[in-house]
């Protein structure tokens, strides 16, 4: 198992659009509720371009009158080497904090722990746990960009995780964005990935 605490670096920008105003203390939103799909291209030095995807949904939340955040995501995650195919369910729930480094840009770090099964063809589940550090920056008050680094570590894969997104609140409430990810495991695994998301404030 790799050591776990790698440095990540995210880059989300959040804001609000229309009537939706944002407060000068928090220029960014930290409540809403997401939902996600990707696909990409599954490599590793037994196999080249086959195919991986993921559906992941989550919330997160901004405690009143602090910096502190709470959140949970669950996700499932298909990948198919040499005409296999693996499935990973993963379910988390972490706390996090965020700084305030500059108008419209914040620094955030989060810390989360929970369950991963995978099931190709035995069922196996085990505790997971992952760090994320990151820059979150609103661009204008109806779009934001992500860029967001992340290691995850459990019993079977220890993974790197980098991913750059944008989103635009084509309502006061609502976003829709796509992102683009990469996904370095071990023993020469990889994931390149892109995907759409959709966000909710509250």
């Amino acid at each position: 198992m790799k050591t776990w605490a790698v440095l990540m670096t995210s880059v989300l920008l959040s804001s609000s659009v229309f009537s939706h105003e944002l407060t000068e203390a928090t220029p960014l939103q930290y409540d809403y509720i997401y939902g996600s799909v990707s696909s990409g291209t599954y490599r590793s030095p037994s196999t080249d371009g086959d195919n991986a995807s993921s559906v992941i949904v989550g919330i997160n939340h901004k405690f009143d009158d602090s910096d502190l955040l709470w959140s949970a995501d669950y996700g499932s995650r298909f990948v198919h080497p040499n005409d296999l195919t693996i499935d990973h369910y993963l379910l988390r729930v972490g706390l996090g904090y965020r700084w305030l480094l500059a108008d419209k840009l914040d620094l955030v770090t989060n810390g989360k722990v929970g369950a991963l099964r995978i099931d190709a063809g035995d069922k196996e589940t085990d505790f997971v746990y992952s760090v994320d550090l990151g820059l979150r920056y609103a661009v204008t008050e109806k779009f934001e960009t992500s860029l967001f680094a992340e290691a995850l570590r459990n019993k079977w894969l220890d993974e790197n995780i980098y991913t750059f997104s944008g989103d635009y609140y084509f309502y006061p409430k609502f976003a829709l964005g796509g992102f683009v990810s990469y996904r370095d495991g071990e023993r020469g695994s990889s994931i390149r990935e892109a995907g759409i998301l959709a966000k909710f404030t509250y």
